[in-house]
């Protein structure tokens, strides 16, 4: 394949085989890049999964003190709870500890960490 030289209208040389002529020193590329103001357009067919209401203080301390109680002899991981409770396993495993604080709950494993609730 030979490339010829010429001059393009911008002043600067280009080869034959370009598709479009450009101004010398600008990157081309494929598709403009996408800069913070430009947006993908959404539509009707986009997806977007259901939350969960949101809860009031406290209560998801009640839900998982109320799981663990419910299950004794079990041991939960956060994550273990959150999948049961459609919760953060993040603000679940900080209601553990606050649990482990107050003795309602007892930790049983640290890696990975589990709990269980506290016998009386």
């Amino acid at each position: 394949m030979a490339f010829a030289l010429s001059t393009n209208r911008f002043g600067g040389s280009s080869t034959d085989d370009h598709p479009f002529p450009h101004p010398p020193g600008v990157a081309v590329t494929a598709r403009p890049r996408r800069t913070h103001r430009t947006r993908r357009a959404t539509s009707e067919l986009a997806y977007r999964a259901p939350r969960p209401p949101r809860l009031a203080p406290g209560e998801l301390r009640a839900l998982v003190l109320a799981h663990l109680q419910t299950y004794p002899e079990l041991e939960f991981t956060p994550r273990d709870l959150a999948r049961v409770l459609g919760r953060s396993h993040g603000a679940i495993r900080a209601v553990c500890a606050q649990l482990v604080d107050e003795g309602l709950a007892r930790r049983t494993s640290s890696t990975p960490a589990r709990y269980q609730a506290a016998t009386p």
